[in-house]
């Protein structure tokens, strides 16, 4: 890992004028999105952050501060940057569904809409590993509500481990 940057911390409501949950890990061979709240895509717009530059997303559960923003930021990639490089979108059991049930209900359905670059879910379930865009993720239990199918991350690049809980 070469550097994390907070892109959103603050809770559901936008405490103290912070974003909701999202945070970039940059390592050597890429960058790992880790959450993507709805203020995301403004986030990484005030920060100069180029959506290009993300590889993968892993979301820790369904709740629309930690997920919600994935939906505009597909759009964004695709109408704003013309991206045509893959991303890869990485969460609980369901992660493709939930996605395209939060953008049909946003007004931005991806059912009728092909993308120009190839996105890639991949469920992450509890106790499981496995290699998602530069990283090494691990699933592990959390407590949070049951509905939004919560857990956290152990996620490795190198030699260096992160653990985070959402």
């Amino acid at each position: 890992m070469s550097e994390l940057v907070l892109i959103g911390t603050s809770d559901a409501f936008g405490a103290g004028g912070r974003r909701q949950s999202a945070y970039l890990l940059r390592t050597p061979s890429g960058s790992v999105l880790l959450d993507c709240g709805g203020s995301t895509v403004s986030g990484l717009a005030a920060l100069g952050i180029a959506r290009d530059e993300i590889d993968a997303i892993l979301v820790t559960h369904f709740h629309g501060d930690h997920f919600g923003g994935i939906p505009l930021l597909l759009l964004g990639a695709e109408y704003a940057d013309r991206r045509r490089r893959p991303l890869v979108i990485a969460g609980p059991p369901d992660v493709e569904r939930r996605v395209r049930e939060v953008a049909r209900a946003l007004g931005h359905s991806l059912d009728d809409h092909r993308l120009g670059f190839p996105v890639r879910f991949e469920e992450l379930p509890i106790a499981s590993t496995r290699e998602i865009g530069p990283v090494s993720a691990r699933a592990f239990a959390t407590f949070h509500s049951p509905d939004s199918h919560p857990h956290g991350l152990v996620v490795t690049a190198g030699r260096r481990r992160l653990a985070y809980s959402g």
